[in-house]
């Protein structure tokens, strides 16, 4: 028997497809965090380069 962590990581993986099939994204642009306020954090201290169109 494997045990649970390739079951977990194999559950992710397809889990990641199919939110990125929702969102018509690639599976690559999907993360999972470990909650609301770790994914707010991240996102409000990523460097993203801003086009002037989106100002």
């Amino acid at each position: 028997m494997a045990g649970p962590k390739p079951v977990l990581l194999r559950r992710a993986a397809e889990t990641r497809e199919r939110v990125a099939k929702l969102f018509n994204a690639a599976p690559g642009e999907i993360a999972f965090t470990k909650n609301t306020s770790k994914g707010l954090n991240i996102a409000a201290n990523a460097r993203l380069s801003l086009r002037a169109s989106c100002l």
